[in-house]
């Protein structure tokens, strides 16, 4: 069974907590965070966040509040890979390189180098 579909892990837990659980993962990872960090900004323990990542526990929507504005990102980010009701893939980027681009992108104050990049980057298609 694809961790995609709806399926319920040990009663309440759901395929969705799964895939939150792993966006949570990849995010700590590309920031180059630990367990026991991400437990401190959570006030939970290290395993508390280990079983929020395996998705073998659920996450609050205000811990992922926390996260996502402790990271910066949209809180639509740990939804990525999810499925909609037509079975359509959500359309949000989230692979480590797209991450880590864009926070560099972020910190460029000089909007003439944004735009040369921009054409930079084009060019490379």
């Amino acid at each position: 069974m694809s961790k995609k579909q709806a399926i319920k892990i040990k009663g309440r837990v759901t395929s969705v907590d799964v895939i939150i659980g792993e966006n949570l993962h990849k995010l700590r990872l590309i920031n180059n965070l630990n367990l026991e960090i991400i437990g401190e900004i959570l006030g939970v323990s290290f395993q508390q966040v280990r079983e929020y990542e395996n998705g073998t526990n659920r996450i609050s929507a205000e811990n992922l509040y926390k996260l996502s504005d402790f990271y910066g990102v949209d809180i639509r980010v740990f939804y990525d890979g999810l499925m909609n009701r037509q079975g359509k893939e959500f359309m949000l980027v989230f692979s480590p390189k797209v991450l880590q681009i864009a926070k560099l992108l972020d910190e460029i104050d000089d909007p003439e180098s944004v735009n040369q990049l921009k054409k930079m980057v084009k060019g490379m298609k």
